[in-house]
C-alpha cells in the first residue's frame, strides 16, 4: 500500500483519540478549544525548533500561501467549537456520525476549488453522502436527552462538519504551494488560539482561564491538543503523497473508530439493545469511505 495510503490511516486513528479527552473534562467548549490550541501550538513550536536544529536549516515563512493556514487555524477552532457542543448535548457516537459530513464537503470542496474535479465521479460522492446519512441517522438513537436538546446536537455537529470539510481545502492547498509542513503547523496551530484567545477576550474581558492552565479540566484540552498535533502532522504528509479528495476520505474511518470508542469504552448506546442499528450504522459509515474512494478515476 502508498505511503500516502497508510498516513491517512493512521490520521484517522488520531482523529479519533484526541475527541476524547473531551469526555473526561468538564470545562466550557470555549476553555476547553483555548487549551486545545495551547497544546497544539506548543508541541508545533517544539516540533518546529527541533527540526530545524536537527537540520540545521529552519523552514521559512515568506509564503504567501501561509496566510491560508492561518484563516484554517482560524476555521478549525470554530469548527472544533461546534463539534464540542454536539459532543456535550448528545456524546461522541451519535455526534460523529453528523460531523462526518465532513468527508463529502472536504472532497467535494477540492474537487470544484483544487480542479481534482476530473478525475472524480460525482455520482459515487452523492451516494456516499446517502450512506453517510442513513449511518447518521442509525446512530440518532432516543436517548434521555429532550428532542430540542438532540436536535441542537445534530445542529452542532453538521455545522462543525463544513468548517472542518473547510480545512481540507484550506490544508491541501497550502500544501501545494509547496509551505514547509512545519511552517504549516505553527501558523495553524498558533491561529488556533490566536481565534480562541481573542473570542474569550472580547466575550469575557479577561484571559482569566489562562491562569489555570494546570487545572485537570483544562489539560484535558492540552492532550487533545497534543493528540491532534500528530494528527495534522500526519494529514500534511499525507496530502503531499496522494489527492487531497483521496486522503480526506480515508480519513473519515475515524468514524468507526470513534463509534468504537464511545459504545465500547463510554457505553454511550447500549450495544445489546441497539446492536442492529449500530452495526448497520458502522457498515454505512465504511460504505461511504468505500464509495468516495471509487469516485477517484
Amino acid at each position: 500500500m502508498p505511503l500516502g495510503y497508510i498516513l491517512a490511516l493512521i490520521t484517522s486513528v488520531f482523529f479519533s483519540l484526541y475527541i476524547v479527552p473531551r469526555k473526561l473534562s468538564k470545562a466550557s467548549p470555549t476553555v476547553y478549544t483555548l487549551f486545545v490550541g495551547v497544546g497544539f501550538c506548543a508541541f508545533s513550536l517544539i516540533s518546529y525548533l527541533i527540526t530545524g536544529l536537527w537540520s540545521g536549516k529552519f523552514e521559512s515563512f515568506d509564503n504567501p500561501a501561509l496566510v491560508f493556514a492561518c484563516l484554517n487555524g482560524a476555521f478549525w477552532a470554530i469548527g472544533f467549537i461546534l463539534f464540542t457542543k454536539a459532543i456535550d448535548k448528545i456524546g461522541l457516537s451519535r455526534s460523529n456520525q453528523w460531523k462526518n459530513f465532513q468527508g463529502p464537503i472536504g472532497a467535494i470542496l477540492c474537487l470544484v476549488f483544487l480542479s481534482e474535479y476530473a478525475q472524480t465521479n460525482l455520482g459515487y460522492v452523492l451516494s456516499a453522502i446517502v450512506a453517510i446519512f442513513i449511518s447518521a441517522m442509525l446512530f440518532t438513537i432516543k436517548k434521555d436527552e429532550t428532542q430540542e436538546t438532540r436536535k441542537q446536537g445534530v445542529l452542532f455537529a453538521v455545522f462543525s462538519a463544513f468548517f472542518f470539510g473547510t480545512n481540507a481545502m484550506l490544508q491541501k492547498y497550502v500544501v501545494m504551494s509547496g509551505a514547509g509542513i512545519q511552517a504549516q503547523q505553527v501558523c495553524i496551530s498558533s491561529f488556533v488560539f490566536i481565534t480562541m484567545a481573542v473570542f474569550i477576550l472580547f466575550k469575557d474581558k479577561t484571559l482569566a482561564p489562562l491562569k489555570n492552565a494546570f487545572a485537570k479540566d483544562n489539560l484535558y484540552g492540552v492532550l487533545a491538543g497534543t493528540l491532534y498535533f500528530f494528527a495534522s502532522l500526519f494529514m500534511i504528509h499525507s496530502n503531499r503523497l496522494i489527492p487531497a479528495s483521496i486522503a480526506f476520505t480515508i480519513i473519515q474511518f475515524n468514524a468507526v473508530w470513534t463509534v468504537l470508542i464511545g459504545v465500547l469504552y463510554f457505553k454511550e448506546i447500549d450495544f445489546k439493545k441497539h446492536w442492529a442499528r449500530i452495526l448497520g450504522g458502522i457498515v454505512l459509515a465504511i460504505l461511504g469511505v468505500v464509495l468516495l474512494l471509487f469516485a477517484q478515476r
